[in-house]
């Protein structure tokens, strides 16, 4: 992942790495060729890691999915959020 090595999270700070994985979704912007390619990585690392993305990192996914047209993939990740808050709903509804 890009700038992941250049910084040290404790992997027991769960606001850190929330906040380190809600930095590396801001590098999705703009929506470019490459940011979906990017999010999933970004997605893949937090699966792998055991990381349990909520909230606004779920929302920020969805997001860069349906602006990158992968809308099948935000379609799997909205249909794993147990209680999708409006931001999300909205979302897949704008797709």
């Amino acid at each position: 992942m890009k700038n992941a090595a250049s910084k040290s999270i404790n992997p027991c700070d769960s606001r850190a790495v929330a906040n380190f994985y809600a930095t590396q979704l801001q590098l999705c912007c703009p929506h470019g060729p490459t940011s979906y390619p990017h999010a999933r990585r970004i997605h893949a690392h937090m699966t792998t890691s055991g990381f349990k993305p909520r909230g606004h990192i779920l929302n920020r996914l969805i997001d860069v999915y349906c602006k990158s047209s992968h809308l099948v993939s935000s379609h799997q990740l909205f249909d794993k959020i147990p209680l999708p808050d409006i931001i999300a709903r909205t979302k897949m509804l704008a797709a």
